[in-house]
C-alpha cells in the first residue's frame, strides 16, 4: 500500500514539473551544465515561500513580483521550469524529514537542499534551482528616507489639501514595514550557490496631522498598490539575483536557446 502511494506521488511530481509559460522548451537532452553568456540556461524556479509562510499582506501583490522574476530571468537567456506549490511543498517537507538523519545540526540545512534537488533530478535536467520568498522587513526611517536590504526609498506623505510640503529632514523616526525578496540558489548537486535579499517597496505611506500648538504628527497608512511600478520590481529582482546572474551591460544581448539554435 505504501509503495503504491509513493509511486503515485512520484508520478505527480513528474507531471507537475512544468515549463513556465512563454519559455521555449529545450530540444534534446544535455548531460552537462549549459551556460549562455555566464547565465545558467536551465533553471527550476520554485513558487514563492515554499519553506516559510508568506505574510498575508503580500499575497495579493505577489503575482506582480513573480512576473517580474520570470521576465527578468527569461530576458537573461534562462529557460525556466516550475512546480505547483503543493508539490513543491510536499518535496520540501519530505526533504526536511530526510535531513533529520544528519547528526550535525549545522549541516542539516545543506542536507535539505541536497535532498530536495535529488528528488527533482529524475524529472528534469537543470543547472540551478531558485527558492524565492517574499517577506516583510523593517525599513529604518531618517526623515522621509527609508532604507532596508540595500534599498532606499522616499516615504510618500499625504499632507492634506492645505498642508505644507514636508522637508526631507522632517522629524520622522522609527521603522516602516517594507517588502523584500529573499533568494536561495542551489546548484545541480543541491549545494548553495547564493543566498541574498533585496528590498522591493515600502508598504505604507505617511499621513501628517497638524496641531496649532504642537509639531506635526505622522501616522502610517497602507499604500494602495506598492508593486505597481515594473521598474521598481525589476530592479529588486536584479539585485536579489546578483551576482549569480549579473545584469547585462548596456547594449549587451543574451540570446535565448531559440536564438542560439537559429544560428
Amino acid at each position: 500500500m505504501h509503495r503504491t502511494a509513493r509511486g503515485t506521488s512520484l508520478r505527480r511530481i513528474g507531471a507537475a514539473l512544468l515549463a513556465v509559460p512563454a519559455i521555449a522548451c529545450a530540444g534534446g537532452k544535455h548531460r552537462e551544465p549549459t551556460v549562455l553568456a555566464k547565465v545558467p540556461e536551465r533553471v527550476v524556479i520554485l513558487p514563492f515561500n515554499v519553506a516559510t509562510a508568506m505574510p498575508a499582506e503580500l499575497k495579493a501583490d505577489s503575482p506582480a513580483v513573480w512576473t517580474a522574476l520570470e521576465t527578468y530571468l527569461r530576458s537573461q537567456g534562462s529557460q525556466l521550469k516550475t512546480l505547483a506549490f503543493p508539490t513543491a511543498r510536499m518535496l520540501w517537507a519530505a526533504s526536511v524529514k530526510e535531513a533529520q538523519a544528519e547528526p550535525n545540526e549545522t549541516r542539516r540545512g545543506a542536507a535539505v537542499g541536497r535532498a530536495f534537488v535529488a528528488k527533482l533530478k529524475p524529472y528534469a535536467e537543470f543547472d540551478a534551482v531558485i527558492f524565492p520568498s517574499l517577506f516583510i522587513q523593517r525599513a529604518a526611517l531618517s526623515g522621509t528616507q527609508a532604507t532596508w536590504d540595500g534599498t532606499e526609498q522616499t516615504l510618500e506623505i499625504n499632507t492634506g489639501v492645505h498642508g505644507a510640503p514636508v522637508p526631507p529632514d522632517a522629524a520622522i523616526e522609527g521603522a516602516a514595514p517594507a517588502a523584500s525578496l529573499h533568494v536561495v540558489v542551489l546548484d545541480p548537486q543541491g549545494e548553495q550557490i547564493q543566498e541574498s535579499q533585496a528590498g522591493i517597496a515600502l508598504l505604507v505611506s505617511a499621513r501628517v496631522s497638524y496641531d496649532p500648538v504642537s509639531a506635526p504628527s505622522y501616522s502610517f497608512v497602507p499604500r494602495k498598490d506598492p508593486f505597481a511600478d515594473p521598474a521598481v520590481l525589476r530592479d529588486a529582482v536584479a539585485r536579489a539575483l546578483a551576482p549569480f546572474i549579473s545584469a547585462p551591460s548596456a547594449g549587451e544581448h543574451r540570446p535565448s536557446r531559440r536564438d542560439r539554435d537559429r544560428r
